[in-house]
């Protein structure tokens, strides 16, 4: 009987998503063990693990049980330390995976534009914590046409409906409150636009996002070669990822001053694709990317942890 390999057992162990939440845990205490808001944002972490699982379990994008996607994502967001402290984007994060799981849900359904009403719903709701987010609904439509083929007056009208819904709601609530300068401040921040400085990028941010970059790259590259292996669905679910990821890296590019708040936005998306990578992966040159991407995480994570503290000591 042949020997399964150490990489397989990580791949189909239960044990594995415990060993990442407790890893995370001990890398979220390099920044601060008696920071309320720190742990905050753990738990922020752990419930967007949760929905990222949700998004990539409920639409099948695993083709076998493994607990790798939810893995993945709760490592990467402990090795990249701004993702660390609490932030309104991080709820952000949670209503743009389940409007995502909710697009992917919409595949060859006869009533497409009850899911793409919850889809655009639950991003135009976290558009309200992060305004930028919005430009995504462009690629929601995108995807619903080339991939989806649920692109119809019913889902375009749909689509539009769901994302005014939390819209004109937050209006209503900021009129009631007198305080309709809010609605003009979303509206500012959706159309502000600034210089293209990527200089102005410190070296950790720059080392963080080429990580990711290369994450997403080898993911690419695998998938372009192994997409076959998968169901007709699955692929097209997988596309979307894929397309939602890089148009996340991209906007990361334009507006380098938003890099904080696109990052955990980033982690979330190529999640499920290096999970997939890591699963799927064969051969030696798959067990040695295995350990060299394992091997990665945790570098990336030393390297914030002493950029961190030599910046202190300056």
């Amino acid at each position: 009987m042949k020997r399964r390999s150490f990489k397989m057992r990580v791949v189909e162990s239960t044990a594995t998503l415990v060993l990442s939440i407790i890893a995370a845990a001990l890398l979220w205490c390099l920044t601060g063990v008696n920071n309320l808001l720190n742990w905050a944002g753990f738990l922020l972490a752990l419930l967007a693990m949760l929905a990222v699982r949700h998004m990539s379990n409920g639409n099948a994008l695993m083709r076998v049980r493994t607990w790798m996607v939810p893995s993945t994502f709760i490592l990467l967001s402990g090795a990249v330390f701004s993702i660390h402290q609490y932030s309104a984007v991080l709820w952000a994060v949670i209503g743009y995976v389940t409007s995502q799981y909710y697009l992917l849900k919409s595949y060859q359904e006869y009533h497409a534009e009850r899911k793409v009403f919850l889809a655009f719903f639950f991003l135009g709701a976290s558009s309200l914590l992060f305004p930028k987010l919005l430009v995504m609904a462009l690629f929601y439509y995108f995807s619903m046409q080339i991939q989806l083929r649920a692109f119809t007056l019913r889902t375009l009208l749909a689509g539009l409906f769901g994302l005014l819904a939390p819209l004109e709601l937050y209006a209503c609530v900021m009129s009631v409150l007198g305080q309709p300068e809010k609605c003009l401040e979303y509206i500012y921040h959706l159309v502000e636009t600034g210089p293209l400085c990527l200089f102005s990028l410190k070296l950790d941010r720059w080392v963080n996002f080429g990580f990711l970059l290369v994450l997403y790259l080898i993911s690419c590259a695998h998938y372009s070669r192994s997409n076959f292996n998968d169901k007709i669905r699955t692929r097209m679910c997988l596309y979307i990822v894929f397309l939602q990821a890089g148009v996340l890296l991209g906007c990361c590019v334009l507006q380098p001053q938003y890099y904080e708040l696109f990052l955990p936005f980033i982690v979330a998306e190529i999640s499920p694709l290096v999970g997939h990578y890591l699963t799927f992966s064969r051969g030696r040159s798959g067990s040695v990317f295995f350990y060299m991407i394992l091997l990665s995480t945790f570098l990336i994570a030393a390297f914030n942890f002493l950029w961190m503290h030599s910046l202190i000591s300056f």
